[in-house]
């Protein structure tokens, strides 16, 4: 299964991904030396700085929306442990 897939992306979509974050300045592309066919993805120091800023917000996020469930929260955690449990299986099947 290719990374795009694993993603929920075509190919096409990930391709135009990769590029949106290659003109901000987040990611920059290498050539592969086992492979002149593909290129290496590597993340800039812009988009590391990004990463870093954005991840405490985006989990301050994620941790209200959970208390805002009140009594339901752990069936809903445990329903999305699951869920992420299946889709592991699914990829890793490949």
């Amino acid at each position: 299964m290719a990374a795009s897939e694993r993603l929920g992306l075509s190919r096409a979509g990930a391709s135009k991904t990769l590029g949106r974050l290659e003109q901000r300045g987040f990611i920059a592309y290498t050539p592969n030396p086992a492979d002149r066919r593909a290129a290496l993805v590597t993340i800039t120091e812009a988009g590391a700085k990004a990463v870093d800023e954005l991840f405490p917000r985006q989990l301050s996020v994620e941790i209200g929306l959970l208390h805002g469930l009140g009594e339901d929260r752990e069936w809903v955690t445990e329903a999305l442990r699951r869920l992420v449990a299946a889709m592991e299986a699914r990829t890793d099947r490949g």
